[in-house]
């Protein structure tokens, strides 16, 4: 089964994904190859950066998610328990 935040990230990958390709086929289609070879030393570091500022928003954003699932299981397993107890006890009564 899939969770509420696991298909969020799977369809917010994707559509990155289509965004950058459709990007980069439009720069490679738009923009001759001698201009972006010539760009490639601005263009690099920056590609550099953004890529590891994404990537450590993402690992930040799948430790609150599963922060977030610890809990809600902890949650559900209290209850569970509770659920137990409440059974018992009207057994003995």
């Amino acid at each position: 089964m899939m969770t509420p935040i696991f298909t969020s990230v799977i369809i917010f990958l994707l559509v990155l994904t289509i965004i950058s390709t459709v990007g980069a086929v439009l720069i490679a289609k738009l923009i001759p190859r001698q201009d972006r070879l010539s760009l490639r030393v601005v263009t690099q570091p920056t590609l550099t950066v953004t890529g590891m500022m994404f990537s450590v928003l993402l690992g930040f954003f799948i430790a609150e998610s599963l922060k977030s699932y610890t809990s809600i299981n902890l949650s559900l397993v209290n209850e569970a328990n509770a659920v137990g107890e409440v059974f018992r006890d009207a057994r003995k009564g």
